[in-house]
Order: structure tokens, then sequence, then C-alpha cells
């Protein structure tokens, strides 16, 4: 399945709300999560997703109410103790 990056702004999000949000994501359906990082000071969060298609992903957000990312890409490659694997 494909991987893509994202990085979003999120506003006024506090702890209580970014544990809802890692629920919300945990259970999306069509969409996989891997990993999510984020900052409450700076309202920053940064997504690696596995998702059949951008589209997906999207459509998701949309449904959610969330704002599109401030930028997405689809990774090709990544880097694990050392090897460049295919992603």
């Amino acid at each position: 399945m494909p991987r893509y990056v994202s990085l979003h702004t999120l506003y006024h999000l506090n702890r209580q709300a970014a544990q809802d949000l890692a629920e919300r994501l945990r259970t999306a359906p069509g969409i996989t999560v891997r990993r999510a990082l984020l900052n409450l000071v700076e309202g920053k969060l940064l997504l690696d997703w596995d998702a059949a298609d951008r589209e997906t992903i999207e459509r998701w957000l949309t449904a959610q109410g969330f704002e599109q990312p401030e930028w997405m890409v689809s990774m090709e490659y990544e880097i694990i103790e050392g090897q460049l694997l295919t992603v």
C-alpha cells in the first residue's frame, strides 16, 4: 500500500483533544497511521500514513472536518537501521 507523509497545522489543540485525535486516527477506515508526531505549542502534526491513494486521505480529512495539509508527499523509500528500503 502506498505511503504518504503530511504536515498539518492544528489550532488550539490541548492534550485531551490530541488524545481524541489519536483515537480518530487509529479507527480511520481504509487508512493506517504508522506514526504521528505532534507539537502542541506550535500546533503542528506530522503524519506517516498508509492509504490506497492520496484522495482517500483527503476525503477522510474532509469528512472529519480537518483542513487539508500544508503539504503531503508520497514516499518511495525509507531508511531503517542504515538500510535503504523500498516503501
